[in-house]
């Protein structure tokens, strides 16, 4: 893929993590003793969990063979221990205690024994982690084993899955976003062809957003009676590749393009900083206004973990917190285009 191609990427990023930490501090405030209006609330929140996951995925799979060719199958299962395991343990373990510690404040009590369990039944948003690496020893798996051939065996045997409506917890998360990855390497393998990945058009947007719209309005109406159509194509596929469409317009130095690049560390620190706002404002300062809350909640879970990552990057002695202390560390500089997790 020509890095021309790509300079759109850490737009897409910044928009999906804005979409995560909006919905998040949404369900954040509906849960505690601040009154949003329901119906902002309820079409918010179908709106943004409609499609705004997928993005990611489909990111992801971009640079899936990439990777592998770059370092092999075990190089990459090592990489990916230490790109998605390792920060998956510790912020695990990092959000329970806070959870645990603080819960008098929370909105929902949990004990210690939480930490006892986080590591095998992800809690909260660290599902993401634990999918994206279980999707990704698949995909190295059937590579060796089918070569060339496998991409779209996995995409039907993950639409086959789906359908089974299988209710187990982060494993049905899994199944529900695997397709999308299956996608990603589909669209890296034709992406010089494909020309929405080539030069963003006003053709092509408005063409998506009307798809995009009328998708929505059938899915917040309950008007799909297919599961397939409404988990795949319509609305989360279209809603991801209207993000693209949109990042295609946008330049790469803006507010997006450096939210992009830090999606990793703010997806890893968002809820306890979200949370914590939500606290300060609530039981500290009295604000109940849920205008305040949102504005001040979602700015502090955007940018507060850009500060610590970067404190986190000049201090030795926190340089763990985000990435794995034996490797060599990123430039946040250039534009993460690796993928190997957000």
């Amino acid at each position: 893929m020509n890095n021309n191609h790509l300079l759109w990427v850490d737009n897409a990023k910044g928009i999906g993590i804005v979409l995560v930490v909006y919905g998040h501090c949404l369900r954040g405030l509906s849960s505690s003793t601040i009154q949003l209006n329901p119906s902002f609330f309820s079409a918010s929140d179908l709106f943004v969990y409609s499609f705004h996951m997928p993005l990611f995925f489909i990111l992801s799979g971009l640079f899936f063979e990439k990777s592998l060719s770059k370092r092999g199958s075990l190089g990459l299962i090592v990489e990916k221990f230490k790109t998605l395991v390792y920060p998956f343990i510790i912020w695990s373990l990092f959000q329970t205690s806070a959870e645990v510690l603080l819960s008098k404040y929370t909105n929902h009590a949990i004990t210690s024994k939480e930490l006892f369990i986080c590591l095998f039944y992800p809690r909260a948003h660290m599902w993401f982690l634990y999918a994206l690496f279980i999707i990704n020893i698949i995909c190295i798996f059937l590579d060796s084993l089918l070569h060339k051939n496998w991409v779209w065996f996995y995409v039907i045997l993950c639409l086959i899955l789906m359908n089974l409506n299988i209710n187990y917890g982060p494993f049905k998360k899994t199944v529900m976003h695997a397709v999308f990855f299956g996608i990603g390497i589909i669209f890296a393998r034709h992406i010089d062809t494909i020309k929405m990945f080539k030069k963003a058009t006003y053709l092509n947007l408005a063409i998506i957003t009307v798809l995009f719209i009328v998708s929505e309005y059938l899915y917040l109406n309950s008007l799909l009676m297919s599961k397939l159509l409404l988990k795949i194509l319509l609305p989360q596929l279209l809603g991801s590749l209207l993000i693209i469409e949109l990042s295609m317009f946008l330049t790469k130095k803006n507010i997006l393009g450096l939210l992009g690049n830090y999606s990793f560390e703010i997806y890893l620190a968002h809820l306890i900083i979200t949370s914590g706002s939500r606290i300060i404002l609530l039981k500290i300062f009295n604000v109940s206004n849920p205008v305040i809350h949102i504005i001040a909640d979602v700015t502090a879970g955007l940018f507060l973990p850009v500060v610590i990552a970067n404190i986190a990057r000049k201090n030795q002695w926190l340089s763990w917190i985000f990435e794995y202390p034996f490797r060599k560390p990123k430039t946040k500089l250039k534009s993460n285009t690796s993928l190997s997790s957000i």
